[in-house]
């Protein structure tokens, strides 16, 4: 499978996910709070809302990028 198809796959695969499961990214860090007793501590004081708004644009902004997208290699220069 070349890189194109298989960035093609892990979009669609993501995609997929995220429309079909509302709760993806609370069981996401669901199961990253059980992964280790220090991690709930350390975001202790986080806004969820927030944060899961900003892991699905990291995802999405990842995706693009490794797809050659210019705005997406932009952004991630700034956040750089």
């Amino acid at each position: 499978m070349s890189l194109s198809e298989e960035l093609s796959s892990t979009k669609y695969s993501l995609m997929r996910a995220l429309l079909e499961n509302h709760n993806f990214f609370h069981e996401f860090y669901d199961t990253f709070f059980r992964s280790s007793p220090q991690i709930p501590e350390m975001f202790a004081n986080t806004d969820f809302r927030k944060q899961r708004e900003l892991i699905r644009q990291g995802i999405e902004l990842m995706v693009f990028f490794a797809e050659g997208d210019p705005s997406a290699k932009e952004r991630l220069s700034r956040l750089r």
